[in-house]
């Protein structure tokens, strides 16, 4: 019988979260995930990794990604609501390299 696969466990910085802004100890976020070729990574504490892998985006649904993010958008300037839409691009083009990865 094949041994089950063990997960590392994730390496530890003390560095400024990206979500909360407190310096705690921190682990590397692929905000574009590894499994469909994202390299680049962020600073997030436990708690706010945790917050965000606790419920995937494909689990979230429209309504629920829009409501939230429309929460934010009046307090964006120009500059913020161009980044704020190209990360819903890089969103989008996350989960159609996850569909299209999917075996069916």
């Amino acid at each position: 019988m094949p041994k089950p696969k063990q997960r590392r466990a994730p390496k530890l910085h003390r560095d400024k979260c990206t979500v909360c802004d407190q310096f705690r100890l921190c682990e590397n976020h692929h905000p574009i995930p590894s499994r469909v070729g994202g390299t680049f990574t962020i600073p997030l504490c436990r708690a706010c990794h945790d917050e965000l892998d606790r419920q995937g985006v494909a689990d979230w649904g429209m309504g629920e990604s829009y409501r939230r993010f429309m929460r934010l958008w009046d307090q964006l300037d120009a500059d913020g609501r161009i980044a704020a839409l190209k990360m819903v691009s890089l969103v989008e083009d996350a989960r159609s390299a996850l569909a299209e990865a999917k075996p069916s």
